[in-house]
């Protein structure tokens, strides 16, 4: 990869890979929502103290849902994928920093 054509294709078919995993990973947690349960029919006891503490006055700016789903705790393939796909890319960018000097990479990076 030392002509920088080629190296630039590579990165660019990299990167819009793990863009297009990302884009599958949230549309996966977007379709995911109807099979889990809701936090208030599952805690209803929970719910009660969850409800004061969103209509509290106090609280200021709000961002919070009034109910929301539970996700599993389980990754799956996919989001397996994605880790490995970033753990692959920093290792990459530690060799590349490790061959060069590291303020060459600074350098480049710039």
């Amino acid at each position: 990869m030392h002509l920088p054509c080629i190296k630039f294709i590579t990165f660019t078919l990299s990167y819009i890979t793990f863009l297009v995993l990302i884009i599958a990973t949230s549309l996966r947690l977007d379709d995911e929502n109807s099979l889990n349960a809701q936090f208030s029919k599952l805690y209803p006891d929970r719910m009660v103290n969850y409800t004061n503490y969103i209509n509290n006055n106090a609280v200021g700016i709000r961002f919070v849902p009034s109910d929301f789903y539970l996700r599993n705790d389980t990754p799956v393939s996919l989001d397996l994928v994605v880790c490995i796909w970033l753990f692959g890319i920093n290792i990459y960018k530690t060799h590349v920093i490790l061959i060069l000097d590291y303020l060459e990479f600074l350098s480049i990076v710039k």
